[in-house]
């Protein structure tokens, strides 16, 4: 990814599909690897391994943070450095978690549908 006001936009474009965005918050699905995801706060971007997501949309402020010193400590330095609430991204993640969920459920009916 590249640094600058463009990040948006890369970030967009390497996500196959939106789980969730707002002004300061983007959560996508990488193209480059299935349930892998792209985070965005503000400017500070990580890439997440597969499967992670689902595990800190679940996990409270404490473990939250310390998940992130591991695994995206450029976004707990964002969250540090504009005051953002732990919890605050702990929503966004389970809304963005959600969102894929409801997505796979209506494919699966789909499916079935299908099938009939």
């Amino acid at each position: 990814m590249t640094g600058g006001s463009g990040i948006r936009e890369d970030v967009k474009r390497d996500s196959s599909r939106v789980s969730y965005e707002d002004e300061r918050y983007f959560v996508g699905i990488s193209s480059r690897e299935t349930d892998a995801h792209n985070l965005l706060v503000n400017e500070a971007y990580a890439y997440i391994g597969r499967g992670i997501v689902k595990e800190l949309a679940r996990a409270d402020a404490k473990r939250l943070r310390s998940s992130l010193e591991m695994i995206a400590p450029v976004i707990l330095s964002e969250i540090d450095e504009k005051r953002i609430p732990i919890e605050e991204l702990g929503w966004v993640l389970a809304k963005a978690a959600i969102r894929e969920e409801e997505e796979f459920a209506a494919h699966l009916s789909s499916q079935l549908s299908a099938e009939k």
